[in-house]
């Protein structure tokens, strides 16, 4: 039924899970599990004056990325961690959206040390394409280029 609920949890083998829904109630005791649920997520923080609200996580090598919104982890653990695995896909679907726009202006690399890894690679790809597109459009139009 939790499984259903949440379907990360089908691939946490059943002790972890276990222990996972145990400690439920506790936020902050599940933080050794969360490389199970999640393969990018190592730790999250919490806020400062509230225990319950998750406001940044941690890659596997350091990397931090700032939640949009505070997820609140309270109640059903399936809940609240659907709700971080939604907060965590708009966060980087925007911090994306921003850096298509840098990485036109920027160069490659004040835009691979403003951005995590993941987000410099996307907008490195961005910039191949749109140089690509600019030169097979030169090549078509302007005939003595190649």
């Amino acid at each position: 039924q939790k499984r259903a609920a949440f379907p990360r949890f089908y691939f946490v083998s059943d002790p972890n899970l276990l222990e996972i829904l145990s400690q439920g109630s506790n936020p902050d005791a599940i933080q050794p599990h969360l490389q199970s649920v999640f393969d990018s997520i190592e730790y999250v923080d919490f806020a400062r004056n509230d225990k319950t609200k998750i406001e940044r996580i941690y890659s596997n090598d350091g990397q931090s990325v700032d939640l949009r919104k505070a997820v609140k982890a309270e109640g059903n653990i399936e809940d609240w961690l659907n709700a971080l695995l939604r907060e965590m896909r708009d966060t980087i679907k925007n911090i994306v959206r921003a850096a298509a726009d840098d990485c036109e202006v920027l160069d490659t690399s004040d835009f691979t040390n403003k951005y995590q890894a993941q987000i410099s690679l996307i907008g490195i790809q961005f910039k191949w394409t749109a140089d690509c597109e600019d030169a097979l459009y030169r090549a078509k139009s302007e005939k003595g280029i190649m």
